[in-house]
């Protein structure tokens, strides 16, 4: 992030807003007003913390987020199982630090 978009980011996030600088869904969809985004995954992919972390933003906004690809089953259990087991996102996090 250069120094301007660093401004404008203290300045939203001083305003209240929430902010997802990554981690964003692979398409926006825009029709008749309304606006909805997909997470499209490959047959082996996994879910991201930072896409779950984006998504889970984003629905807490009352956003349509959806799963698509051969891989979107896997990503929905994975999204369900941290939004259910949150320890078990604090361990992939941790896990996720490691490999740094």
């Amino acid at each position: 992030m250069n120094i301007t978009e660093k401004a404008a980011f203290n300045k939203y996030e001083a305003l209240g807003y929430d902010i997802i600088t990554n981690g964003v869904p692979d398409l926006i969809l825009l029709k008749d007003g309304k606006i909805s985004f997909v997470e499209v995954k490959a047959k082996y992919n996994s879910l991201q913390i930072n896409q779950f972390e984006a998504i889970s933003l984003l629905r807490s906004n009352r956003f349509k987020v959806r799963f698509e690809g051969e891989g979107a089953d896997r990503a929905k259990y994975q999204y369900g199982e941290w939004k259910r087991y949150p320890w078990s996102l604090k361990k992939a996090k941790r896990k996720r630090e490691a490999r740094r």
